[in-house]
């Protein structure tokens, strides 16, 4: 992966586009400096929403908890964790065939429509909630949120709050 750095460095990618994606172990060149051009292109084009995305990312890969799973229990769920689940699960069908396609903007793209729903989220839900399942149930669903984006790249890298 250092080889990989060095090259991406050579073809001006940011440092930090760099490890995100190196933190998921792409080891195939040409990959590499596709993804990272594509976080690199999403940042420039719409800085804003990224960075936010980027933030809220981050703060939903701290309070995760990987060792819950992501089976979510449908009848705990309030209205913005039911949104949030919807957008996590065509998120992840839209990441997986641009994916599929090697289609990392496309991928990135799909990543950006997330941001709105986990921002409702953040803002109306209280995640460590008094009852411990329903408490297990929304970190569950932060787990799927975090899983959306675990084939494209670490975005908690490039979060301005790190």
């Amino acid at each position: 992966i250092g080889r990989l750095a060095s090259i991406a460095k050579d073809e001006k990618i940011s440092a930090d586009a760099i490890e995100a994606v190196s933190a998921i172990g792409v080891i195939d060149p040409d990959e590499f400096l596709l993804r990272a051009r594509a976080l690199d292109e999403a940042r420039q084009n719409e800085p804003e929403l990224f960075e936010d995305l980027a933030t809220a990312y981050a703060r939903a890969a701290h309070l995760s908890e990987p060792e819950l799973g992501v089976e979510i229990d449908d009848s705990l769920l309030t209205e913005p964790e039911q949104t949030l689940l919807t957008a996590c699960e065509e998120g992840e069908k839209e990441v997986t065939l641009a994916l599929s396609q090697s289609d990392f903007a496309g991928a990135v793209a799909a990543l950006s429509k997330l941001r709105e729903p986990i921002d409702s989220f953040f803002d109306k839900v209280l995640v460590m909630d008094n009852d411990a399942t329903v408490r297990r149930n929304r970190l569950r669903l932060l787990n799927k949120f975090a899983q959306v984006f675990s084939d494209v790249a670490d975005i908690s890298v490039l979060s301005r709050k790190k």
